[in-house]
């Protein structure tokens, strides 16, 4: 059987690391991005070795740092051999927020792994996550709605450019997820 390798930015905590624990089962190894709580990400990996035997190879990456998003697909590329499937979950949950906290991870993550597939001939999947609320209005919540009803046209749009490379481009839109305490 073929190796499997995905990426997952924020795939350390919340719902990156359910997403991540998911693919661990499903036979992928992985490369999973941290901003801060590198405890989180480590029992993330050490539940994915441990309970499916699979590779997970945990990397901090503040994509609000230049270069920092580049780095981290680059790096995830080297240590697992290639990539098949990038999940895009990294950014600031918070409600609010202003223009200079917004990152641009999510965007550069796609750039770079979409790259490396359409160059080495991978048919592979890319997976944006957005957000219910890209579709509903809620307060103090704009500039990240904003930023998520933009995902999901980006990814309309993504999906048109890398078709001809046999790469999917798709978003998911979970809803209310309970996923920690407020820290």
């Amino acid at each position: 059987m073929e190796k499997k390798r995905a990426i997952v930015s924020g795939g350390g905590r919340g719902i990156g690391a359910g997403i991540s624990v998911k693919l661990a089962e499903e036979g992928y190894d992985l490369a999973i991005s941290y901003a801060n709580r590198p405890d989180c990400a480590e029992e993330t990996a050490r539940q994915i070795r441990e309970r499916f035997g699979r590779e997970c190879h945990v990397m901090r990456a503040v994509f609000e740092e230049e270069g920092a998003a580049e780095c981290f697909v680059h790096e995830s590329i080297d240590k697992l051999g290639g990539v098949d499937l990038l999940v895009n979950n990294a950014i600031r949950p918070g409600l609010g927020g202003s223009i200079l906290d917004i990152d641009t991870g999510e965007i550069l993550c796609t750039r770079e792994a979409a790259r490396y597939m359409a160059k080495h001939e991978v048919r592979g999947n890319i997976i944006m996550i957005s957000s219910m609320r890209a579709e509903r209005a809620m307060p103090n919540a704009g500039l990240y709605s904003g930023f998520k009803a933009g995902i999901n046209q980006m990814t309309k749009c993504f999906c048109l450019d890398l078709a001809p490379f046999g790469i999917r481009v798709n978003s998911v839109e979970p809803g209310a997820i309970a996923v920690r305490t407020r820290e």
